[in-house]
């Protein structure tokens, strides 16, 4: 039971990181999570856009968002919106 994961960023260094074991943030947890779902093949990390939008009907983004001296967020590595698409 449970989800197959595709983890996708544009960092390599990061999913070079989580390819190897390791977590390169820091929540209590995360790490025995990530590396017993990583381990029986629930998760997989890539840079590949493609095959990780390929992957699954259902997709959700989080993107890191610094605030601004307005105390508004921003997603400056977000080059361009999309309107989110749903299919029936």
């Amino acid at each position: 039971m449970g989800n197959d994961v595709v983890g996708l960023d544009v960092d390599a260094a990061k999913i070079a990181l989580l390819e190897n074991g390791a977590i390169p943030i820091h929540e209590p947890g995360l790490k025995g999570l990530v590396q017993r779902n990583a381990l029986v093949g629930r998760l997989r990390p890539t840079t590949d856009v493609a095959s990780a939008v390929a992957h699954g009907t259902l997709q959700f983004m989080a993107a890191a968002r610094h605030p601004t001296k307005t105390a508004l967020p921003t997603c400056g590595k977000c080059s361009r919106r999309r309107t989110p698409t749903v299919a029936t």
